[in-house]
């Protein structure tokens, strides 16, 4: 599903919101941390993100002693230990 922004009425002080599913009845999106269905009669489309556009990535640098472990070249290439 292409990422699209609804308007809803009633909600979020007319702000888009993300549509996160759809079915018949309505979609589902998070208000507030909230997962929620509306109904599509109380929808309006915002706007969409085009599947072209690049997405921003943030780089995380593991920082040491917090437990994740990293495997490197040989335990890839053997997950066995063989």
């Amino acid at each position: 599903m292409i990422p699209f922004a609804v308007k809803i009425e009633g909600v979020n002080n007319g702000q888009p919101v993300w549509v996160l599913a759809v079915s018949e009845a309505g979609l589902l999106s998070a208000d507030n941390g909230v997962l929620k269905w509306y109904p599509l009669e109380d929808c309006t489309f915002s706007h969409v993100i085009p599947p072209d556009m690049p997405k921003p990535v943030m780089i995380v640098q593991p920082q040491p002693g917090n437990g994740i472990a990293l495997p490197n070249r040989q335990m890839r290439r053997h997950p066995g230990g063989a």
